[in-house]
């Protein structure tokens, strides 16, 4: 039973380090990581994408505006309108 035992723990003890040995990482690949699986750094990310553009805005409100409208008409017909209508006092 003992030598069960020790069988069982050095086999478990063979697949621990054999598991820990495939996921290292360095120190590199662990900030990368963190830094992709971050949610206080992405929020942060989108913060400032938000906050670039009320800047934009604010900018573009400041800023004089020059407005140009120019209409032009010309009429080459004298434009007389005829209507008939009829008298309210006698109807005709």
């Amino acid at each position: 039973m003992q030598r069960m035992c020790v069988t069982l723990l050095m086999f478990l003890i063979f697949l621990i380090g054999h598991v820990r040995a495939a996921e290292q990482l360095t120190l590199k690949d662990v900030l990368q990581l963190a830094e992709q699986n971050n949610k206080e750094i992405r929020l942060a990310r989108t913060n400032l994408k938000l906050a670039a553009a009320q800047k934009k805005e604010a900018i573009s409100t400041a800023l004089p505006k020059v407005n140009l409208q120019l209409n032009y008409n010309r009429n080459f017909l004298e434009n007389i309108f005829y209507f008939t209508t009829r008298d309210p006092a006698t109807g005709q």
